[in-house]
């Protein structure tokens, strides 16, 4: 199948354009996801327009207690980002985890965000920080947050003149860390069979958990999830080692996988207690340790 490309310069070309062919447009930069899937037949894009000209919509940067993420933002810069501390782990670890150097390169922010699938990195930990999309028209900009945008697999709340433009978070506050842990099949380079983001708040005074927000690529279904009834055990303990044990269980209830040819549920289910163990852990020592 030929595959028809428009590469607008400015954001009225592009808006412009989606006004009157969205329809029938598929949306690309690195284009890292779709191409391979086009290749397998598995997409039928009519117009492929290519966003990577549009440098507005690249960058990383702090305002007023909030991290924004501009949607063409490269793994690599996002990573490598200045404006990133330390307790932001989990998106330092994605250099040694996430697809090759070429990938990060070129692979975008957004793109990961908008395929919508078990396999994507970003969405587990953007959903342990409340993160927010900001979906941009011709007309007009709405902010949701990214659990109202992905709505399936490869499934979003975007409509066809929109396209996300931004990803924004508050600023972790003090005592907080964000770490993230991913299982495949190789050490490098790897689909995910299970992965899991962790964010976690220390209160100063007590010591136990002020807040907590886990997410994994599956939870009920084939999209990153939050872990909520988990969640809601941990808030206000002390993380000693009944409570993670106890913690665990519930995760186990609240998981409902199913068996694929690259594992079985029984295999993701013990894999996640284990990585949720290991991460809740993790993050509470390096909080007390700073």
């Amino acid at each position: 199948m030929r595959h028809e490309i428009f590469v607008p310069r400015t954001e009225n070309e592009l808006f412009n354009f989606l006004d009157l062919n969205g329809a029938h447009s598929k949306l690309v930069s690195g284009a890292t996801d779709l191409l391979p899937r086009i290749k397998r037949r598995q997409e039928e894009a009519i117009i492929l327009v290519d966003l990577s000209r549009l440098g507005s919509f690249r960058y990383v940067k702090s305002e007023g207690g909030v991290i924004r993420v501009g949607a063409l933002t490269t793994l690599t810069d996002l990573i490598r980002s200045e404006v990133l501390g330390v307790e932001y782990e989990a998106i330092k670890k994605l250099e040694l985890t996430f697809a090759s150097p070429p990938v990060r390169n070129i692979a975008t922010v957004g793109g990961n965000l908008a395929a919508s699938s078990s396999s994507e990195d970003l969405i587990p930990i953007f959903l342990t920080l409340d993160a927010r999309v900001s979906l941009k028209s011709a007309r007009k900009e709405r902010v949701i947050p990214l659990v109202e945008f992905i709505r399936g697999k490869r499934e979003t709340s975007r409509t066809n003149n929109e396209i996300l433009a931004e990803i924004s978070f508050n600023e972790l506050k003090p005592n907080s860390w964000c770490t993230f842990e991913k299982i495949g099949r190789r050490e490098r380079v790897i689909i995910s069979l299970v992965s899991l983001a962790c964010t976690l708040a220390i209160d100063r005074n007590s010591g136990r958990v002020g807040d907590v927000k886990i997410a994994l690529n599956r939870v009920r279904g084939k999209i990153p999830e939050r872990a909520l009834e988990t969640e809601k055990i941990l808030l206000g303990s002390d993380l000693n080692e009944s409570k993670l044990q106890e913690a665990c269980e519930i995760l186990e209830s609240e998981l409902c996988l199913t068996s694929d040819f690259r594992a079985s549920a029984k295999y993701r289910t013990e894999v996640a207690k284990n990585l949720l163990r290991e991460c809740l852990t993790h993050c509470k020592h390096c909080i007390e340790e700073r």
